[in-house]
């Protein structure tokens, strides 16, 4: 079983694509809701919160998990992780695809654009983008927006949503670029209020959600197209792909009208359970 780790409705927007991509795939997800959001939090304060989210995916039966929240991406990697469980689990973060997959397109010569990151100020003060982008010899200019993945979460109004990504992408374009990487998960469900913002200010710039390199990453190394959970009879790939849809175990900290409404929208079609722990 794979687990999946946001703060709140954010991650949602990665599961969709790896449910596109893979709907057999048994998951078990953890919105962190009673402290979303985490784009505002302390580099301290996600370290704890990371711990214990990825804590409570293992217990809940995840053999690896994937990080659908760029502010913690960075500590992903931590060795206190690996004491939460007996057993070795894999992870797969956002930013590690994310620039990987920009660093082969610039090698190849197929995209060479200035790039802006749009993310939390937690992601950007990191600066785990900004390095690991430089290592790639690429340079990126960020934008932080404080307010906009919690106006999502908590179901703000579109008006009030429309005026934060408005302010953002007006103030971004002091700076020149031609592709704009939404790096915190909550804000591809606004991505039509970032092309309208952009439309208005007679900009063309080409919009990138992080998702579906980050799910490819997980399909790859967590070699889903074979879940090791299979008897080997199972596993020779005609059972495997003939199963319809697997189940979704929804694990929430604090109940939302708002994350209950998503989960409705996006995954009607599959059987899911939704628990406030």
């Amino acid at each position: 079983m794979l687990g999946i780790f946001d703060s709140g409705i954010g991650g949602l927007s990665v599961l969709k694509v790896l449910k596109e991509k893979m709907p057999q795939i048994d998951v078990v997800y953890f919105g962190d809701i009673k402290n979303a959001p985490y784009g505002i939090k302390t580099q301290e304060e996600l370290k704890k919160l990371t711990a214990k989210g990825v804590e409570i995916l293992l217990k809940n039966g995840a053999v690896n998990i994937l990080s659908a929240c760029n502010s913690i991406s960075t500590f992903m990697i931590l060795d206190d992780l690996k004491e939460l469980s007996e057993k070795s689990f894999g992870i797969v973060e956002m930013i590690n695809p994310t620039v990987e997959q920009f660093a082969k397109k610039w090698v190849s010569g197929a995209h060479q654009n200035k790039i802006m990151i749009f993310a939390t100020p937690a992601t950007i003060e990191s600066k785990t983008y900004q390095n690991n982008f430089k290592k790639e010899g690429i340079e990126i200019e960020t934008f932080a927006i404080p307010d906009l993945a919690g106006a999502i979460e908590f179901g703000s109004e579109e008006k009030e949503i429309e005026e934060i990504v408005d302010r953002a992408v007006s103030k971004s374009l002091e700076k020149d670029f031609e592709t704009a990487l939404l790096c915190c998960t909550h804000y591809p469900f606004v991505k039509d209020k970032f092309e309208k913002a952009f439309a208005k200010n007679n900009k063309k710039i080409s919009i990138f959600n992080p998702a579906e390199a980050v799910v490819n990453s997980a399909i790859k190394k967590f070699n889903l197209n074979v879940p090791s959970s299979l008897r080997a009879s199972e596993r020779s790939g005609e059972a495997w792909q003939s199963r319809k849809n697997g189940k979704i175990k929804f694990l929430i900290s604090q109940d939302s009208p708002t994350f209950r409404q998503k989960v409705k929208e996006l995954f009607n079609e599959f059987e899911y359970s939704i628990e406030v722990i």
